[in-house]
């Protein structure tokens, strides 16, 4: 009998090798009184995300750093994750790996995981792994870390004719 509707706005623009992306997630207030009490009553958070794709000649090897910056409405927490991913060919398939830092901005950039992360893309399928390591104190107690495995397939939709695809 009771609903949670809520409402999230993204924008994404590419120009070449460069990419930047900005996202606000979860704008509608929550009425607490029809949840848990405890519960925030926003849960607003806003991210920004930015890299850039450097190429080799060949094309056999990209390189991509990124940044990820997120802001959480509920706490006035913020994170800034700092990544390098790269990608080896064969043809249309690739191995990629990387790894991202995620710090804390409002306490001076500490840093409080460490994610290495592996994947490949093989005809329409893409497989990856990652692993979280926490190194703040205070999340080791409680927590050693997380697996994350991502399975996807590309449903072999053609190519668009916009160039900012290519």
């Amino acid at each position: 009998t009771t609903t949670d509707h809520n409402f999230d706005i993204s924008a994404l623009y590419r120009h070449g090798s460069f990419f930047v992306s900005l996202n606000a997630v979860n704008l509608l207030e929550k009425r607490i009184l029809d949840f848990n009490v405890d519960e925030p009553g926003s849960l607003t958070n806003y991210y920004a995300f930015t890299g850039f794709v450097f190429k080799n000649i060949l094309r056999e090897v990209e390189y991509e750093p990124s940044i990820l910056y997120r802001n959480f409405t509920s706490d006035t927490r913020s994170t800034l994750d700092a990544n390098f991913k790269f990608r080896k060919f064969f043809r249309e398939d690739y191995f990629w790996g990387g790894v991202s830092l995620r710090g804390l901005i409002d306490q001076g950039f500490k840093p409080v995981a460490v994610s290495p992360m592996v994947g490949i893309k093989k005809f329409n399928f893409y497989f990856g792994y990652s692993y979280q390591i926490n190194v703040n104190e205070s999340i080791q107690i409680s927590n050693a870390g997380s697996h994350l495995l991502t399975v996807g397939i590309d449903f072999g939709c053609r190519k668009s004719n916009c160039g900012c695809t290519f």
